[in-house]
């Protein structure tokens, strides 16, 4: 359940391609280290003609090629202050990237934790409800046989009656519980909108 909402959960997503900007940030600041070679390729053409309409036909036909090729190799003396120090400050970055993961994923591990928790006390309580209402349904039922051959008095019927009717009062309140600790639970994992068939498309 835990790698289903870490998969689902935006502000997991969010730190994850954090920590993916930072890496090629990282990366960037490493290439700015090492040494620079640049390789440049030129070729033209070229004709004299006294006319420049009549130059430019000659020149198009190719006759007189002209190729050039220049290599630039930099590196840097004593290395680039400043290149590394924007490696260290990416590293840093990088570093920081991952400590919000981890964060992020104890936080949602804590959140489905205690909401896990909270479902399985309010299903443990509405066990106890349904039994207390059971409970109290065979009481007025026995008073109710009772009354009918005239061995019990109207106002004990009257108070099981009113007994039974609070059960049933709590009971539905503990159902409403239940279902919003188990709908609370879903939002947390992610499998709120997957139930209900859900999907929202990503622009």
């Amino acid at each position: 359940r835990q790698a289903a909402a870490q998969s689902a959960w935006p502000p997991l997503r969010i730190a994850q391609w954090r920590r993916v900007q930072a890496e090629h940030r990282m990366r960037l600041a490493d290439d700015r280290t090492r040494p620079q070679l640049d390789v440049a390729l030129s070729y033209s053409t070229n004709a004299l003609e006294y006319y420049p309409y009549e130059a430019a036909t000659e020149a198009l036909k190719g006759r007189n090629p002209d190729w050039s090729v220049g290599i630039t190799l930099e590196v840097p003396l004593g290395g680039d202050p400043r290149a590394k120090a924007q490696q260290r400050a990416q590293a840093l970055r990088l570093q920081q990237a991952d400590l919000e993961i981890r964060s992020v994923q104890q936080a949602l591990a804590s959140d489905l934790y205690s909401r896990v928790a909270q479902l399985d006390a309010t299903r443990a309580e509405l066990a106890q409800l349904r039994a207390d209402r059971d409970a109290r349904r065979g009481l007025l039922a026995a008073d109710e046989a009772q009354y009918a051959t005239g061995t019990a008095p109207l106002n004990r019927l009257l108070r099981r009656q009113a007994d039974v009717l609070d059960a049933e009062l709590k009971l539905a309140d503990g159902v409403a519980r239940a279902e919003l600790a188990r709908i609370s639970l879903q939002l947390a994992d992610g499998t709120l909108l997957a139930e209900h068939r859900v999907e929202i498309e990503e622009w």
